[in-house]
């Protein structure tokens, strides 16, 4: 039985575990149509910033602090690429 402390619930156990079917309560094709669309801006972004990058007169003529900002972007991008990825792969198949 759960008891009320300091405006929390208590259960008196140490963890308790929750469990919920979601099957059927998302439109998977409709994320996946949602995922593809980011990873198409994310893929978009990596190759601006990659070919930004590969550009001798940007990386010697730009401030530092640009430079820098730009392989934060290209280093974020990328770890959007593999999240999504990883999102997609986990969406069930049909």
């Amino acid at each position: 039985m759960a008891r009320e402390r300091d405006g929390v619930a208590d259960t008196g156990r140490e963890s308790l575990g929750v469990g919920l079917c979601l099957s059927g309560t998302i439109d998977v094709a409709a994320e996946r149509a949602r995922y593809a669309k980011d990873l198409s801006a994310a893929f978009q972004e990596r190759d601006k910033t990659a070919a930004k990058l590969a550009n001798p007169s940007f990386t010697e003529k730009a401030p530092g602090p640009v430079v820098a900002k730009t392989r934060d972007r290209l280093l974020a991008a990328e770890s959007d690429i593999a999240r999504i990825e990883a999102a997609l792969a986990a969406l069930p198949t049909a």
